[in-house]
């Protein structure tokens, strides 16, 4: 006897997503595209060269209605009319690719998008100390191995440390967070890197006038927090202020009468009921997003990570979604 499974097109799942996450609209998030081996994310993550990326986009355009963020408005205040085709695509983090590559592929397909820009790094005035990280990783491989056991032997002794090998030094340094920042600048030194150099030059955020060019363009502009710190290691005090003065930031470029707050890595349910109080306080924060992993709340909307390459057809979105079912 044959069964039918409800899972058989990315369509079919999308559309139980829907009915388990209390009919709310959810989407894709994407952090970056490009054809280059970009130094500073090459060794965090991987991600879709430019044709892949459009294939995407033409999948989508091909499949389900691209929701606005007015639309996302109205779907999360009237439900029922929320559509099986529909969902909306985000990029986060602010990196300057999405103004260069990502703008005009939007543009050709009449696509929107929101893009959730972390303000601490809007003019390049600083770094993410995860793009930090990738640019340590990127040192560390390059070095022959007698430059290496100096380097070594000096950040372990700088950070009181025992870590050998080049291996186990890539381990470590993956696992390096928020906290630790001053011992990721003190690496940073010892191996010689020059953070501000590598941003006036490369410039790898989005600029001010960018965001104002995105925004005049139709696309929404959200925050992503200022710098990228997992909320679960701020104070109650420093997730209000946060929130707050990100949502400004954005809303002094833009002129937006209010702005999506994207959640920095990810939140849980219980997460969010504790930020509840916080988020009620701070009316400049409009709708919420989460990334990763599904919550069931009325509170946020949810969205699949999309920057994994294809392996074999030129998209992998149904794969991918196939995946966040199997994962959940």
């Amino acid at each position: 006897m044959n069964y039918f499974n409800p899972f058989s097109s990315a369509r079919n799942f999308f559309q139980y997503l829907s009915s388990l996450t209390c009919r709310r609209p959810f989407g894709l998030v994407y952090h970056v595209v490009s054809d280059q081996s970009l130094p500073h994310i090459r060794h965090l993550f991987p991600y879709k060269k430019i044709e892949y990326f459009e294939a995407d986009l033409i999948y989508l355009k091909e499949n389900y209605h691209l929701l606005t963020y007015d639309e996302l408005k109205h779907r999360t205040k009237n439900p029922a009319k929320l559509k099986k085709d529909e969902i909306f695509i985000s990029f986060d983090d602010g990196y300057s690719e999405c103004f260069t590559i990502i703008r005009p592929l939007l543009k050709k397909y009449r696509i929107p998008c929101v893009f959730f820009v972390a303000t601490d790094f809007i003019d390049n005035r600083a770094m993410f100390y995860r793009n930090q990280l990738s640019l340590c990783i990127d040192k560390i491989i390059g070095s022959d191995e007698k430059s290496w056991q100096t380097l070594e032997a000096q950040i372990n002794s700088a950070i009181r440390d025992r870590i050998e090998g080049k291996i186990n030094w890539i381990s470590h340094l993956k696992s390096l967070n928020y906290p630790e920042r001053d011992t990721i600048n003190i690496i940073g030194e010892i191996l010689e890197l020059d953070f501000q150099k590598y941003l006036n030059e490369q410039k790898p955020y989005l600029s001010s006038e960018s965001i104002q060019s995105l925004s005049s363009d139709g696309f929404t502009i959200g925050a992503h927090s200022q710098g990228h710190a997992k909320f679960k290691w701020l104070k109650e005090s420093e997730m209000a202020e946060d929130i707050q003065k990100s949502c400004h930031v954005i809303q002094a470029l833009t002129g937006a009468a209010d702005t999506p707050f994207a959640f920095p890595f990810s939140v849980s349910r219980s997460d969010l009921n504790g930020m509840w109080h916080i988020l009620s306080k701070h009316k400049s924060a409009g709708l919420l997003f989460n990334s990763g992993k599904f919550v069931r709340s009325n509170m946020i909307l949810n969205r699949i990570p999309a920057d994994k390459p294809p392996s074999g057809s030129k998209t992998n979105l149904p794969e991918l979604i196939q995946a966040a079912h199997s994962a959940r």
